[in-house]
């Protein structure tokens, strides 16, 4: 007993004395137009890092986070960041870190400080996950997604999907893998996507069969006036497309509408079954006010005129390598994915999924600049900042042209760049006027353009 004792007593002075090597300061900082207040590590400069987790630090008052790394001072105690309102403090984010790292709960906010979730961390490993509307855990009929989370996450997580919207719901199979400070999402199996029309009545708009987020054999999306679309994919390339009407080839005018079935949002001209004359979309108001497709592609038995697809591209290019990659990106490009780069003689392409997962369930835009436009997506590589131009986009649709996107839904496009070699291995890709690229957040933390920044590839 008294051998017991003295370890004991051995043990805590370790423990105090391990504690006492942290000097803390407690600084201001600022992030995406909040403030806030944060404890930091004054002596942790020489502290061995773990190349997997996500470090959290300040530099300059701005708070930044980066992989296996860190620049200024790692967070090492709490940490609020919060916007002032004449009401009061409206909350943000709050929490604890060790040595840079998640430690204990973070709690982030939605607007006038409702809490949206709380998640239990052990050193950037997570235990738990919430989410919440005010002080009140969330129903199963919320607006809200739904996971059923294990209290101690294993490195891969069977589950249901349930994604809410004002007038969508989305419902998949599939699985969460955490790496390392952000939930990964991957449709494996079978996917539906609901809509509301206008009374209220839920419809079937879209289903069919993921594979690792890709689309994989038969699909079937719904249209008005009883016309369904047959589709085939192959690993998220669309190999087959058949328009039916009472499971015959329909032929005339396609109409693709709102959720609420009231407003068109595409016409799609098909003979036969196939594509055929004018498919016009990305309906919205025009200079003068009016419901207008800001999109027209022609297409002759089922083949776009002028539009470029992948598979017309990969006709063109030998594969030299495939790498896959599978890699969430960062905070700044958090919906981003990277799934696989394919190598060619000219360039690589690089297949990205952007995941939408929005807490109130809002449907979004999505659209980028084309390839010429000086705001578009550029690979630079991060020790020389040598740029990769792009030149072709395959999925996404280009200004002034946009698709909807809701809640739950998944986007997955290819982006080409040029001179893009296997030997360039630390990258960034970043949707940006060439003087606001930034390779890390150096000169300004939490750069927020659309991107995914400093992937190491291997």
């Amino acid at each position: 007993m008294k051998v017991v004792y003295t370890s004991i007593l051995m043990y805590i002075g370790s423990i105090s004395s391990f504690l006492a090597q942290f000097q803390t300061q407690e600084v201001a900082l600022s992030y995406e137009g909040y403030k806030g207040t944060a404890e930091v590590c004054m002596n942790c400069q020489s502290l061995a890092l773990a190349t997997n987790k996500t470090y959290y630090w300040v530099e300059n008052g701005r708070l930044g986070e980066s992989e296996g790394r860190f620049k200024g001072q790692l967070l090492h105690g709490s940490l609020v960041l919060y916007k002032d309102r004449f009401e009061g403090r409206e909350m943000f984010l709050e929490g604890n870190y060790y040595t840079g790292l998640k430690d204990g709960i973070i709690k982030t906010y939605l607007p006038e400080s409702v809490l949206d979730k709380k998640e239990q961390y052990e050193k950037g490993v997570v235990l738990s996950r919430a989410f919440y509307r005010g002080e009140e855990e969330i129903a199963a009929n919320t607006l809200v997604r739904q996971f059923d989370y294990q209290k101690h996450l294993p490195d891969k997580s069977l589950l249901t999907f349930t994604f809410f919207g004002p007038q969508s719901k989305i419902v998949a199979a599939g699985y969460q893998v955490y790496t390392p400070s952000y939930f990964s999402n991957f449709y494996e199996g079978t996917y539906k996507k609901f809509f509301k029309d206008q009374a209220g009545n839920e419809y079937l708009k879209e289903e069919g069969q993921y594979v690792k987020n890709r689309r994989q054999g038969k699909w079937q999306v719904h249209y008005a006036d009883g016309v369904v679309a047959h589709l085939t994919y192959t690993q998220d390339l669309l190999v087959t497309e058949e328009f039916l009407r009472n499971g015959q080839p329909f032929t005339g005018t396609v109409r693709d509408l709102s959720p609420n079935k009231t407003t068109e949002v595409a016409l799609i001209a098909v003979k036969e079954g196939k594509r055929n004359g004018k498919t016009l979309d990305s309906f919205g108001p025009t200079q003068d006010k009016q419901n207008k497709p800001n999109r027209v592609i022609t297409y002759t038995e089922g083949k776009a005129d002028t539009l470029l697809s992948l598979q017309d591209f990969l006709r063109t290019q030998t594969i030299t390598r495939t790498l896959e990659v599978g890699k969430q990106c960062d905070a700044r490009g958090a919906d981003l994915y990277i799934d696989r780069i394919q190598y060619t003689s000219q360039g690589a392409l690089v297949y990205l999924h952007h995941f939408y997962d929005s807490p109130t369930g809002a449907t979004s835009l999505i659209y980028t600049a084309p390839p010429d436009d000086s705001t578009s997506f550029k690979a630079i590589e991060v020790a020389t900042r040598q740029l990769f131009p792009l030149q072709k986009i395959f999925g996404l649709p280009v200004t002034p042209a946009y698709q909807i996107t809701y809640n739950g839904q998944i986007t997955s496009f290819v982006l080409f760049f040029q001179g893009m070699r296997p030997i360039h291995k630390h990258l960034s890709f970043i949707e940006s006027r060439i003087n606001e690229l930034r390779t890390t957040n150096e000169q300004q933390a939490g750069t927020s353009a659309w991107g995914c920044y400093e992937i190491l590839l291997e």
